[in-house]
């Protein structure tokens, strides 16, 4: 669904709230005319500037490598991108997302040049997520739309869960596609694939698996809860896509579900969802190895963001003894370390059912990813494969 970006900052709550629910229900929104050209021209010029800085080479030099490059802390190592994007474009329909109250969690830059991934999610957290999606190339080209399948965020989800057994994910795929797996569903082209072959596949009346597509602009923003089965399509012709993102998850307080019967569940519940969002903050930036946040966050205006903090270096720790993390408004505060080494063992009790599959990520990520699989199929198995059928032959 489409909404102005400034129709709906600006809205009264009645019809601002419409756009929430539509968003807490299908798991995205496009926000449209967020940056005027003059912005839209300037945030081209520093994201190229970053990469040259980054990778100490020039701009022409990345393009011919052809391979796909990433940037963390994105928007927090330029003052530009933290204050006139973060700050000033996405921090606002953050609050209206989260009843004032997201937490910030990170941001990066993508590069796809060439390569990205199939079907995936990123996370399958309990918390609502809010990922905010900028693609600074032009649109002068077909395909390279950004896919998901609406109403596949929730964890506790049968929908949801149902769409996971025909997917790879957390796993690597065994088949091209990545929800072309373990015979679940009928085999269908991979939207990744070449644009002519899948015109072509859908003159000759192929199947596609039901998704959104959304053709982005650089005036846009594309927010989105990235627990969502999503991709992005490749372009044609075969243009860098430049990406930058901003993620912030809403407040456990702030996302009361209808069923909890007293204050006690609900706090067991808050207290559930912070610790996996702080094990998230800790377990991305040790896989990823990178600072806790961009050179810029500290003397910038981080007294609008809430985000989490450690007191130490987590990508040079070799153990979390002693790490505490907490909120930056000094609402919470955990020592994360007994967290971590629960979600490790998750991990490997994963990885000794489905040792068939492999995984690229660490012990930790893989068991907070995997975790609500488990607790929901009440079983480490990858669920998905038909082993009855198996048996029978």
């Amino acid at each position: 669904m489409k909404v102005d970006y400034n129709l709906f900052i600006n809205s009264n709550k009645e019809t601002y709230l419409k756009y929430v629910n539509f968003y807490n229900s299908f798991g995205y929104l496009h926000l449209t005319n967020a940056l005027n050209n003059k912005l839209v021209k300037k945030c081209r010029q520093e994201y190229k500037k970053l990469y040259e800085e980054k990778n100490k080479k020039s701009w022409d030099k990345i393009m011919k490598s052809g391979v796909q490059f990433f940037i963390p802390n994105f928007y927090e190592e330029s003052k530009f991108f933290l204050d006139e994007i973060l700050i000033g474009k996405i921090l606002p329909v953050a609050k209206l997302m989260s009843k004032d109250k997201p937490i910030y969690l990170g941001s990066d830059g993508s590069c796809f040049n060439g390569q990205s991934f199939q079907w995936h999610r990123d996370w399958f957290a309990k918390s609502r997520m809010l990922k905010f999606n900028i693609y600074m190339n032009s649109g002068f080209h077909f395909g390279g739309r950004h896919i998901l399948i609406p109403g596949t965020q929730f964890t506790n989800d049968e929908f949801s869960q149902s769409v996971g057994r025909g997917g790879a994910w957390p796993f690597l795929p065994q088949k091209f596609g990545w929800l072309n797996e373990n015979n679940f569903f009928p085999e269908t082209p991979a939207p990744r694939d070449h644009f002519l072959k899948r015109i072509f596949r859908k003159i000759k009346g192929q199947n596609f698996l039901p998704y959104v597509a959304i053709k982005p602009k650089p005036n846009d923003i594309i927010l989105f809860d990235q627990r969502t089965w999503h991709m992005v399509e490749k372009p044609f012709p075969a243009i860098p896509q430049m990406l930058a993102t901003g993620l912030f998850a809403v407040h456990p307080e702030s996302n009361v579900p209808q069923n909890i019967p007293n204050k006690d569940q609900d706090k067991s519940r808050i207290d559930d969802e912070l610790r996996e969002l702080a094990a998230l903050y800790v377990g991305e930036r040790k896989m990823i190895g990178c600072d806790n946040y961009g050179k810029f966050l500290e003397s910038s205006s981080k007294e609008n963001l809430l985000c989490f903090q450690a007191n130490k270096k987590i990508c040079d720790l070799e153990n979390y003894k002693d790490l505490n993390i907490k909120l930056s408004d000094n609402s919470y505060s955990i020592n994360i370390e007994n967290t971590m080494k629960n979600y490790s063992a998750e991990a490997q009790k994963a990885r000794a059912l489905n040792s068939y599959l492999n995984d690229g990520y660490t012990d930790e990520m893989l068991g907070i990813n995997y975790s609500n699989i488990v607790k929901y199929h009440k079983s480490y198995d990858k669920p998905g494969k038909n082993k009855e059928r198996e048996n029978i032959i």
